[in-house]
């Protein structure tokens, strides 16, 4: 079961949000990132940050690999009983 977050009042199995995402200021090392602040079904807060941007990060698909190779076919064993 997942948990789905809702905006405004706690609903019944509902993480509740706190609020629009904010920027937040890491500093010169981490730079600025947007921030949402939300309570579970149970009144945990957690805080859902965004993710640093990465050389290989991509919002398409990967290149194909290649042709696939069959698996080499394994010869029966005898019964050893």
């Amino acid at each position: 079961m997942g948990l789905e977050l809702v905006a405004g009042d706690r609903q019944e199995g509902h993480a509740r949000i706190s609020g629009p995402p904010e920027e937040w200021d890491f500093g010169p090392e981490f730079g600025k990132r947007e921030v949402v602040v939300f309570t579970d079904t149970e009144g945990v807060g957690f805080e859902l940050i965004q993710q640093a941007p990465y050389p290989g990060a991509s919002l398409t698909a990967p290149p194909p690999l290649g042709p696939c190779v069959p698996p080499v076919p394994v010869p029966p064993q005898p019964d050893r009983m």
